[in-house]
């Protein structure tokens, strides 16, 4: 799994083909990577015994024995960690935009963000959600998670 940052502060991750994308989609602010984007800086992470950030080779090292919503958990940790370092906010949170206007809905793990963001959206035909789960707020742009993962008020996924 590569994680990078273009200069423009897009994420992108380019995904190993045995991973279930699906999970972290819904649960990571990237794009999928693009070969013909050269302008990024690669964040390195490599596996070991345990978490910590090897300065020196400029490489994230995380546990090889996790499983996957632990590491989602760390690698969301390592995006947030890079973009505070460039000036940008991560937030656990959701976002809409109306064509002109951007409107971010934040509230604790499991309390609607998604489903609110699924029913604004379907009835309000010009708003468009941008991510419903990890939102990133850089001077140009907002980048959201890019799959959506909706639930009802019982926790089943609806979608």
């Amino acid at each position: 799994m590569n994680l990078s940052i273009s200069d423009n502060d897009v994420v992108f991750l380019k995904m190993d083909p045995n991973m279930p994308s699906d999970y972290y989609g819904s649960k990571l602010c990237f794009q999928n990577y693009t070969s013909e984007n050269q302008d990024i800086k690669k964040i390195f992470i490599s596996e070991g015994n345990c978490l910590h950030y090897d300065s020196s080779q400029d490489v994230y090292i995380i546990p090889h024995d996790i499983n996957i919503s632990q590491r989602c958990f760390l690698l969301r940790l390592i995006i947030d960690v890079e973009e505070l370092k460039r000036g940008n906010l991560p937030l656990h949170a959701a976002a809409i935009c109306d064509g002109s206007r951007v409107f971010l809905i934040a509230a604790p793990p499991k309390n609607g963000k998604s489903f609110l963001t699924h029913e604004i959206c379907r009835q309000i035909s010009y708003c468009e959600s941008i991510g419903d789960d990890h939102i990133i707020l850089a001077p140009t742009h907002i980048q959201g998670n890019i799959k959506r993962r909706i639930r009802s008020r019982d926790n089943d996924t609806i979608e």
